[in-house]
């Protein structure tokens, strides 16, 4: 039996030609995701201040890949404070301090929450975990809605009601250190105390940031005026005591009521949605996908 082995020369030949080609280069990794960073506004042109007179701030995990020109603005639930002796308790705590909370959230016994929708994992959050995520800290005691600047109760002690100024300075310093201004969509999202603020600021975040596509969740946020089971009007007496001390004069609707009906302005069922075009059982649904 004779073997040819003529043609073994010209495939070896061959393969080498296939191993020399160059190869396309392999796409780089995705970047990995920053860790959020404490940014305090100490020295912020509104003169904003958390309860107890201490920087207000936010954290900041920059975006990557495609979500670089995507915002997710979230505001964190706390409550209210509605007395001055109440904010006075609430000024002692994360509620209404900033020095309460680390530069590394991730390694520190107060650790903010950054799950869900606010998580850096793919998997846990599809749709924007490479978003900038901005996470407000919450020390104004009002759902950033105050404007009645500082307050002296009775021992001594010195509050900021600055909650609107807070809103102001955080998207000053956005603007001008963080990229904003390039931004293509901003998700504004929050819950309880935080949702209620999402729907009192969406229409005006929005209007502010005129060059981007503005949604917003309001998770838990729509409180209704009825009666409670022991047939009191907690809510009504909530947004009544909110308005007569922290004097939120920004409210849509506040110019057009009276004085006794204020607290209305706090209160969003009570917005005429009707000459919207939007009839009553579709006003969460605004509130929630409404630009």
């Amino acid at each position: 039996l004779k073997i040819d082995f003529s043609g073994v020369g010209a495939f070896y030949q061959y393969l080498r030609s296939l191993v020399s080609k160059k190869q396309p280069p392999l796409p780089p990794p995705p970047e990995p995701p920053a860790t959020p960073r404490l940014v305090l506004l100490a020295n912020n042109s509104f003169d904003a201040k958390c309860l107890d007179g201490s920087p207000p701030g936010y954290y900041f995990r920059p975006g990557t890949g495609g979500g670089k020109h995507m915002w997710h603005i979230y505001l964190p639930h706390g409550g209210w404070c509605l007395t001055a002796a109440q904010c006075a308790t609430r000024s002692r705590t994360a509620l209404g301090s900033s020095t309460f909370y680390p530069d590394d959230p991730t390694n520190a016994t107060l650790s903010p929450n950054f799950n869900g929708i606010l998580s850096s994992n793919s998997t846990a959050n599809p749709p924007f975990y490479n978003w900038n995520l901005v996470r407000l800290i919450y020390c104004d005691g009002a759902g950033y809605s105050g404007t009645a600047g500082r307050l002296e109760v009775h021992n001594d002690t010195v509050l900021y009601l600055d909650g609107w100024n807070i809103v102001q300075a955080v998207f000053e310093d956005l603007k001008a250190n963080r990229g904003i201004k390039s931004a293509a969509q901003i998700l504004l999202s929050g819950s309880s105390a935080g949702g209620q603020a999402v729907i009192s600021l969406c229409d005006r975040i929005a209007g502010a940031l005129p060059w981007a596509a503005t949604k917003c969740i309001a998770d838990s946020g729509f409180f209704v005026d009825s009666k409670d089971s022991a047939g009191g009007s907690t809510w009504r007496d909530t947004a009544k005591s909110l308005i007569a001390l922290h004097k939120p004069s920004w409210l849509a609707c506040m110019d057009a009521l009276p004085d006794t009906d204020h607290w209305k302005s706090f209160m969003d069922i009570y917005r005429d949605y009707k000459k919207q075009g939007v009839e009553q059982d579709t006003v969460e649904d605004k509130l929630l996908y409404g630009g």
